[in-house]
């Protein structure tokens, strides 16, 4: 086949040619009154409408896509007690509330970072670039395109660094599930 050389206005007025050329030849063909091949309103589209029409359903699919999915209500206080008991029982043991750090008074200095802080960075580690790309199971450029249009949440480090926390990468690979599938 070969390839049409000419800009899309020249590709339309083409397309739009030959199917009046086809849609005459048909008419010419045809009974006078036959009701199959006549429209049956009076309103005769142009043959570019159903271009317009298979671009405008591209549109609405493309925007559907980049469209954020709406956010889950929050769990009740049931659900929610359901779900901590889903956890592992170390989970459970790492997360429960403590009144106060008893290993604070073994130390002279305070320390940098809170129990709770220092929890969430075991549980919730930052990632590289590299290691979200692994996960993922996509080039590095696909994950800075993923973050450049605000699918994957990233941090930034004090070199200007991508670094991406793991319950985003596994909060994006639920909404947008794996990229081989």
């Amino acid at each position: 086949m070969a390839r049409f050389r000419g800009s899309l206005k020249d590709w339309r007025r083409y397309i739009d040619e030959r199917t009046r050329a086809v849609q005459e030849q048909a008419d010419e063909t045809s009974d006078t009154d036959s009701p199959a091949l006549k429209p049956s309103t009076g309103y005769s589209r142009a043959p570019s409408d159903s271009v317009e029409a298979i671009l405008e359903k591209q549109r609405a699919i493309r925007d559907e896509i980049d469209s954020p999915s709406p956010a889950l209500p929050p769990p009740t206080v049931v659900e929610a007690a359901a779900m901590f008991h889903l956890l592992p029982r170390h989970i459970q043991l790492l997360v429960r509330p403590v009144r106060e750090e008893v290993a604070q008074n073994s130390y002279k200095s305070k320390f940098s970072e809170s129990r709770d802080d220092l929890i969430r960075r075991i549980l919730d580690p930052q990632l590289t670039l590299e290691e979200t790309a692994r996960i993922l199971n996509v080039c590095p450029t696909t994950v800075r395109r993923y973050t450049n249009r605000g699918l994957l949440t990233q941090e930034r480090t004090v070199g200007n660094h991508r670094r991406f926390r793991l319950s985003n990468v596994l909060e994006f690979l639920e909404l947008h599930g794996c990229p081989d599938e």
